[in-house]
């Protein structure tokens, strides 16, 4: 058919949702430690939950998250569900939300208190990595982008403050660090909503009471200042300090978390708030790659002379979905930061290669396995969770490696759990050459402009080169032809993609240059 057609032209997934997607992150209040008995109730097809395990969507109900890749589920009760509730009456779309978080973990590396880990890009336990994974795992599941992220955390870090681990300028710079690490990922303007940091405590006589919150004011305070100092940063929720006065916590020996109640009242004004804020995007969505035996292929097995070890692993068959005769663990259930494995291709020329890397599965393996990856330009670092995903080949990235040995995967045994080490796959994919040196870096991006509801497509060219822009319909019929062959000089370039004959709906923006496809991209109405 046409449309069939026209969607393997474009080869872009158009089974798009319409709806807003927000993250969820920080530590355990952004968790959860409510009751899910008393968080609202979601309407069927209102709000859904992007489940880590599954890769899958789910109706959005408590307990929110999955114990995947160190983040955890809600204990039981959390934001979740009353915000998505609220935000969906007030703008009448979906909401899909995506949680990302883990209790006591720091923003700063020095706050950093073990096993709780850190948001920072240093420190034992990262988990920004993770949570940046599961997002994007997220809009590959719904064809959306990120709307926003909503980030509650600092109780750490004012421990941190309080006992002079890390000092004030420390934690502002690790906030400003945090938001910006999460906008090179998804987008420059990304909003940033704050939930300022509640107090700390103990119970006296069987109530909670709020003591030492000198470092945690100063916490809420750097927070402010962050938010009124950056863009689209917001606080989005002010009055958690009032939570012991209201009887909102939950009677601990030491006093951190909020009862459902509060929860409850943080997501419907989180979710007020978000209403307001005019932003919008569309998903730059690519395909998650799989190995394609058309193209050249290098496998490094772990029988392979590829593969070694800082001393001989021990080989196994117990486990099904390994590679070749046999896959090989560390052996202990224990972490051993000075057990590694390495996988050393041959490369035959200076290429591009899609890197993919398979074990076997179970819960008795590291959710969190160091991983590196040395290329052409440096040397990647990351974590694969080998508690999933059994006996597939997972796609690590794309990356440009030189001829010779001089590249390799290499993982440590440094978490807990059984290491496996099986094979990995290098498979060589093109050098992009040719018509896109015309394009600068920033490349192709549609604008949506929400006071008016026209969509603008801005470029930018190197190069003087004859240009094609075209917009058609989910059934592959052209509705505006917006530049036809027209030869464009160097520059910046805008151009309205919508006219008055456009309902709302999808629609596939298609660039041509010097008469060869380069780009297509949706965006919907």
């Amino acid at each position: 058919s046409t449309l069939s057609l026209f969607l393997l032209m474009c080869s872009v997934a158009v089974s798009a949702q319409t709806g807003k997607l927000f993250l969820v992150a920080g530590q355990s209040n952004a968790v959860g430690q409510g009751t899910a008995a008393l968080s609202p109730v979601c309407v069927q097809g209102t709000a859904y939950e992007f489940n880590g395990l599954t890769n899958g969507l789910q109706h959005l109900q408590d307990p929110m998250g999955q114990t995947v890749s160190n983040l955890e589920p809600a204990l039981t009760g959390s934001i979740g569900p009353a915000y998505a509730k609220t935000l969906n009456a007030l703008i009448a779309k979906p909401i899909y939300l995506v949680s990302a978080a883990r209790g006591g973990s720091s923003n700063g590396a020095k706050a950093e208190l073990s096993p709780y880990g850190t948001w920072d890009d240093t420190g034992n336990l990262q988990l920004f990595n993770s949570a940046v994974s599961k997002t994007k795992n997220a809009i590959q599941a719904t064809g959306l982008a990120l709307s926003g992220v909503i980030w509650m955390q600092g109780e750490r870090d004012a421990n941190a403050i309080r006992t002079l681990n890390e000092t004030e300028a420390e934690y502002q710079a690790a906030l400003e660090k945090v938001i910006s690490r999460f906008r090179a990922q998804f987008g420059p303007k990304l909003p940033f909503y704050i939930v300022l940091t509640g107090l700390q405590g103990a119970v006296t006589n069987g109530i909670p009471v709020a003591t030492l919150t000198d470092a945690n004011y100063t916490v809420r305070r750097i927070q402010k200042a962050v938010a009124k100092k950056i863009p689209n940063v917001y606080v989005v929720f002010t009055s958690t300090d009032t939570f012991f006065d209201k009887g909102w916590m939950k009677p601990e020996t030491t006093t951190v978390h909020y009862i459902q109640t509060a929860y409850n009242q943080i997501g419907d004004s989180v979710a007020r708030f978000v209403s307001t804020i005019p932003y919008d995007t569309i998903a730059k969505i690519d395909p998650i790659p799989t190995p394609n035996s058309a193209n050249p292929q290098i496998i490094v097995d772990n029988t392979d002379a590829g593969c070694t070890f800082d001393a001989p692993w021990t080989a196994s068959t117990y486990a099904t979905g390994f590679y070749g005769a046999n896959y090989v663990t560390d052996n202990t259930t224990t972490a051993d930061p000075t057990k590694w494995a390495k996988w050393t291709p041959q490369i035959p020329a200076d290429a591009n290669y899609n890197i993919f890397m398979r074990w076997t599965a179970g819960a008795n393996r590291p959710a969190a396995v160091p991983l590196e990856i040395k290329h052409a330009t440096g040397t990647y670092t990351s974590t694969v969770d080998q508690t999933i995903n059994n006996g597939v080949w997972q796609y690590l990235g794309n990356y440009s490696l030189l001829k010779g040995s001089g590249n390799y995967v290499k993982i440590s045994a440094s978490s807990p759990g059984f290491t496996v080490a099986d094979a990995v796959l290098f498979e060589q994919t093109p050098i992009k050459t040719g018509v896109d040196n015309h394009l600068a870096a920033t490349q192709f991006q549609i604008i949506s402009n929400v006071s008016n509801n026209k969509m603008v497509a801005t470029f930018e060219m190197q190069d003087r080169a004859n240009i094609t822009l075209q917009v058609f319909n989910a059934s592959g019929i052209l509705v505006n032809d917006v530049l036809n062959g027209r030869i464009l000089e160097s520059g910046n370039q805008s151009y309205l993609l919508t006219n008055s004959t456009m309902n709302k709906g999808f629609y596939i923006a298609v660039l041509k240059l010097n008469g060869k496809q380069i780009i297509c991209q949706k965006f919907i109405l």
